[in-house]
């Protein structure tokens, strides 16, 4: 190991399938030559895939802090606001510099103003979006899209229930939509599988043939928002219609074998999911939460017969060949480097 090279601690959730650790993952490989780059774990120690980089055991605390100690530069992306504030202050103590990404900022009150003022501690911010950033207090932040292009030895094959599932619905419109985990944000479903299957009611009833394949990274015992739509798939016989798919697959081939994806979240940060198809070249359907890339399509947030009015508007366009909004024109991997590279080198000078 080259140790003129600057050492990066990247602490977030690493073990839960979704945007985040799928960011991290990526930042991880393409600096690879360029840093030392290590992980530390923030997700609940029942996800955590190694108990030694747990920030949440009690065991592993020693070890992360002698991590953060050899640590040049620590970028951290945690959604947890006060492991966000703790980090922090522990970075700095330890003498470490500090890199924040803000994949959502969904705070108010106390909690807002403790961390604001812990904010002002970092090198530097980067907000996903503007919104975060003007909700941030930090005039200086950057704003960057957390989106890193996928490499083609990401994709893998299927698993073998949804090669089968697609295969019965050859024919049919097929939507993909999916959540690393199904939670509640102010009471609503958070990730829209609530509004999926209304669309699903209303695909039956019209006799539209509209699938929605929704796949959700990590399912607990506990998550009553799986087990109700669940319930409600088979009481009303929508199976034909919509499906939930409790486990992580390869969700960029999913994207690929699908017609349009789907985003109908209720507040939403810079969701991967929407930019990776866009590279992909495939139709985007979003709410219209927060300000949208270049390129998807966008609904009435919660307006489920708006939702469903724009998926048939994009169906007939794809069968008429008229065509979609034009994408923009993606970065290159090069830049995406450079621009971290800038940011760690900045700190550190």
């Amino acid at each position: 190991m080259n140790r003129k090279l600057p050492n990066i601690l990247s602490v977030g959730p690493v073990s839960y399938v979704g945007g985040i650790n799928v960011h991290m993952i990526r930042l991880g490989s393409l600096l690879d030559s360029a840093v030392v780059f290590d992980f530390i774990d923030d997700a609940p120690p029942q996800i955590t895939k190694d108990s030694s980089r747990s920030i949440r055991k009690a065991t592993s605390v020693p070890h992360v802090l002698r991590k953060i100690w050899q640590s040049d530069i620590v970028h951290i992306h945690s959604g947890n606001w006060l492991l966000r504030i703790l980090l922090v202050l522990i970075a700095r103590l330890l003498r470490a510099k500090v890199v924040v990404t803000l994949h959502s900022y969904r705070l108010s009150g106390v909690k807002k103003i403790v961390s604001d003022a812990v904010l002002r501690l970092a090198n530097q911010v980067i907000c996903v979006n503007p919104d975060i950033k003007a909700a941030s207090g930090r005039v200086d932040a950057l704003v960057k899209e957390a989106f890193i292009p996928p490499a083609e030895a990401e994709r893998w094959s299927l698993p073998d229930e949804i090669d089968t599932f697609i295969e019965r619905h050859r024919g049919s419109l097929l939507i993909c939509a999916n959540a690393y985990r199904l939670t509640r944000h102010e009471g609503k479903d958070l990730y829209g599988l609530d509004q999926c299957l209304a669309v699903a009611r209303q695909a039956k009833k019209a006799g539209d043939n509209i699938v929605i394949l929704f796949v959700v990274g990590t399912v607990m015992a506990s998550d009553d928002l799986y087990f109700s739509a669940q319930k409600a798939i088979e009481d009303e016989g929508l199976d034909g219609f919509i499906r939930i798919y409790p486990k992580s697959l390869d969700f960029i081939t999913l994207i690929c074998r699908s017609d349009i994806v789907l985003r109908p979240t209720v507040t939403d940060g810079d969701a991967l999911t929407i930019r990776e198809a866009l590279f992909l070249g495939k139709p985007v359907i979003a709410s219209d939460v927060v300000t949208r890339p270049a390129g998807t399509v966008t609904y009435r947030s919660e307006n489920t017969d708006d939702l469903y009015a724009v998926i048939r508007s994009v169906a007939s366009a794809l069968s008429s060949g008229e065509g979609l909004p034009d994408q923009p024109d993606a970065c290159s991997m090069d830049q995406y480097k450079q621009f971290y590279l800038e940011v760690y080198r900045k700190c550190i000078s």
